[in-house]
This record gives C-alpha cells, sequence and structure tokens, in this order.
C-alpha cells in the first residue's frame, strides 16, 4: 500500500550504504544519470522536490535542475534526469513504506520495480536502476527521505 508523503525538499539516502541520490552535476539535459554519491554539504545535485501528483503517486524533481526522476523504456535499466511531462507514467513513482522509517520508491511505468543501486554499489557514481522489488537482501532498495532547505 502507498504511503502519504509530505511534499517538501529532501536528500534521499539509501539505507545499504548511506550515500544519497545525485543527478550528476544538475545537468539539465535528458538522460542525465541518477546515481548514488556521497553526501556533501550543501550540494544542491542532491536535493530533491517531492510533489504530489494524485493517487498517491508522486514526482521527484531535482530541485536545480528541475528535470524529473524518470524510469528507463525498459525495466531493469538506469533511472535518469529528463525534461518530460508530469503526466507521464515513466516521471511518477509510489512510495511503500518498509517499516523502519525508509521506504521503496515504485515506479508506476513498471509497477514491480523501485529505485535499485546498481549490485548493491558503494561507490559514488552507482547507478540506480529501476529493477524489480526483492524480498530479502534488499537494502540497496530502501530509502530514507531526510526533510533539507
Amino acid at each position: 500500500m502507498a504511503s502519504q508523503i509530505r511534499p517538501g525538499l529532501y536528500l534521499l539516502e539509501v539505507e545499504h550504504s548511506h550515500l544519497l541520490l545525485d543527478l550528476d552535476d544538475s545537468k539539465t539535459a535528458n538522460g542525465t544519470a541518477v546515481q548514488t554519491y556521497e553526501s556533501k554539504f550543501d550540494n544542491v545535485n542532491q536535493k530533491w522536490q517531492v510533489v504530489s501528483a494524485g493517487n498517491d503517486e508522486y514526482l521527484i524533481l531535482a530541485n536545480k535542475a528541475g528535470t524529473y526522476v524518470t524510469a528507463p523504456k525498459q525495466d531493469t535499466y538506469e533511472i535518469t534526469g529528463n525534461l518530460i511531462s508530469p503526466t507521464d507514467k515513466h516521471a511518477r513513482w509510489k512510495f511503500v513504506e518498509v517499516g523502519n522509517g525508509a521506504y521503496y520508491i515504485y515506479s508506476v511505468a513498471f509497477p514491480k520495480s523501485v529505485f535499485d543501486v546498481q549490485r548493491s554499489g558503494k561507490n559514488n557514481k552507482t547507478s540506480v536502476l529501476a529493477y524489480p522489488a526483492r524480498s530479502s537482501d534488499n537494502a540497496n532498495q530502501q530509502w530514507r527521505l531526510k526533510p533539507t532547505q
């Protein structure tokens, strides 16, 4: 069941490595990498607007670039930043509580897939995929929303 998230500005931290979701250099070009990166004080590449789109669906926008976190055209591929219509299902996400204060972030375009740090990587610039949710060994699919300014 989808969770209600308060709209606002957040850092998104993955549970397994505590790295943050990061838009590569806050580029505005379509297809810009969405990756994990160590926390850097007040890093604009790591600030995300989470906005309700109705129906328990949310848009996740890079605060500086204004691009939407977008599911790939095929499941199990990389999530990217794109200038895309907010009505496109690839730009819409659902948050489902894990139970430990973290969330799975499900793709509306691929309802069985979530944000997934590729191969559970713990290095900067590791890709984030839309990948089928796993029932165990899945800390790389769990994300904490940390309010920021």
